[in-house]
């Protein structure tokens, strides 16, 4: 309540790199969850948004109106916009809605976090000469999804839910050490083979066991639930650092998700320091170290993309000491600072430690290889063609029309690697003097080039070949 105008009675708060920037509105909450898997296209729906924009972005005409009448901007320069669509048209929007949109967007400035976390609440809200009661809930809240209803809009689970099997295995290692191998073998296998991990009896007689309960029930969900989850298993256990991981991760503050990942760091390196004397290189063979390379790795995003870079690369290059195999891939994000910063002699020596075919190594290559030697050198054409043989989609990347985009998972040569790496490293190409126009002039050679082996390639094919092809 009220009653929504067009149906659009379903929202979602809508973000994107560590920021909040808006509200999406739908008829229907499956319409959200289609889109998030795909399953639908965006034209063939009813849908809105508002946003907080730019006004230095926004069309001429509505900066120029907005500033004849003197209207006030209450968050900086963000100008508020509205876009309806149906079908995939843009709609012009009544004023019905854009008093709907004022309603909902006071009741949400006025809700506090324990509102939220009960699920249905009401906010008393003065529009105009009027009150409005507004009532809002969260469904997923109130009724939980399973995990195959999670599945079917898009979610797969979180891989770290399997962390909990790997922990408590070497529990039962440690417990069963005088055991022969096989036999102790055999004992796991008979009580993990064949198991959903829904199924197993887990501990929950100590505050400890029971804050582990909370957290794992909090990974296999999302949303709010998994906020509201995370903070009961840190008021039963202060001190359990995955749940603590999990709020900051969470947590759209800048400064509240740094206290947060400082604090976890300081308290759990107090709490392990024999871990640092024995597990050094190889830290994430042991589960419980996890949750403190997560959060240094977090920490270090978070400097990164609050300019304090030399600070992110400080414990990026602690992440890759610790854990020498670098399991959480620490390595593609400290190279694009390193070279931001003009270590390159640095960043050389993370290449070199983990030699790969991959297109960011393959483009961090070439990046160097312009910078030491100019772009007319042989060698950073070389190294610049090579990249551009192994993955050629980074250019589509570089058109600032196309919307960012970063996917959950990739193949190597794929639109989706092209992505991660233009996310990676776009910034520091674009700092470096004249890098992209010659990465596009370098494209356009390649594109010549792919077009020309393709018309050689017609041209060898046997007789009988080319018939077939013509059949085809």
């Amino acid at each position: 309540a009220p009653k929504a105008p067009q149906k659009l009675s379903y929202l979602n708060v809508l973000g994107s790199g560590r920021e909040q920037f808006g509200l999406g509105l739908y008829t229907k909450a499956e319409t959200h969850w289609q889109l998030c898997a795909q399953n639908v296209a965006i034209d063939g729906v009813t849908l809105a948004s508002f946003t907080y924009d730019s006004i230095h972005e926004i069309d001429p005409i509505d900066k120029e109106l907005w500033e004849e009448y003197q209207l006030p901007l209450e968050t900086a320069d963000a100008f508020p916009c509205y876009l309806h669509l149906v079908r995939g048209k843009a709609v012009q929007p009544q004023e019905k809605e854009i008093e709907y949109l004022t309603i909902l967007l006071q009741a949400l400035a006025q809700s506090n976090e324990a509102e939220i976390d009960s699920g249905r609440w009401e906010k008393s809200v003065r529009i105009g000469n009027k009150t409005v009661i507004c009532r809002l809930a969260i469904p997923d809240l109130l009724s939980p999804p399973s995990r195959e209803e999670w599945m079917e809009r898009g979610r797969m689970p979180d891989p770290r839910e399997n962390e909990r099997l790997f922990q408590w295995m070497q529990k039962e290692f440690a417990k069963n050490s005088d055991m022969d191998t096989s036999d102790l073998n055999q004992l796991i296998n008979n009580k993990c083979v064949g198991r959903p991990l829904d199924t197993f009896d887990f501990p929950s007689s100590t505050p400890e066991d029971q804050a582990d309960n909370l957290y794992y029930e909090a990974i296999a969900n999302f949303g709010r639930r998994r906020i509201k989850l995370a903070r009961q298993a840190i008021a039963i256990d202060p001190n359990h650092a995955n749940a603590t991981f999990l709020l900051a991760e969470s947590t759209w503050d800048i400064e509240e998700r740094i206290r947060l990942l400082e604090g976890l760091i300081t308290s759990w390196s107090a709490q392990n320091m024999e871990l640092f004397r024995e597990e050094i290189g190889q830290f994430w063979l042991v589960s419980q170290t996890r949750p403190y390379l997560r959060a240094l790795g977090e920490l270090a995003a978070t400097y990164g993309y609050n300019g304090q870079r030399n600070e992110a690369i400080a414990l990026y290059q602690e992440i890759l000491r610790l854990n020498e195999n670098d399991n959480l891939g620490a390595r593609y994000l400290i190279v694009p600072l390193l070279l931001n910063q003009n270590r390159e002699a640095e960043a050389i020596q993370v290449l070199e430690k983990y030699p790969e075919q991959t297109a960011s190594w393959l483009y961090s290559s070439a990046l160097i290889a312009y910078r030491q030697h100019g772009g007319h050198s042989p060698i950073a054409k070389k190294k610049l063609q090579n990249a551009l043989k192994f993955n050629d989609h980074v250019v589509e990347f570089l058109d600032p029309e196309t919307p960012p985009y970063m996917p959950e998972h990739y193949g190597l040569g794929s639109r989706e690697e092209a992505a991660v790496v233009a996310a990676e490293q776009k910034e520091v190409w674009s700092e470096t003097a004249g890098f992209i126009p010659y990465l596009l002039e370098q494209a356009d050679e390649h594109a010549i080039e792919q077009s020309e082996q393709r018309k050689r390639s017609r041209r060898r094919l046997p007789t009988n070949a080319k018939s077939k092809q013509k059949k085809l």
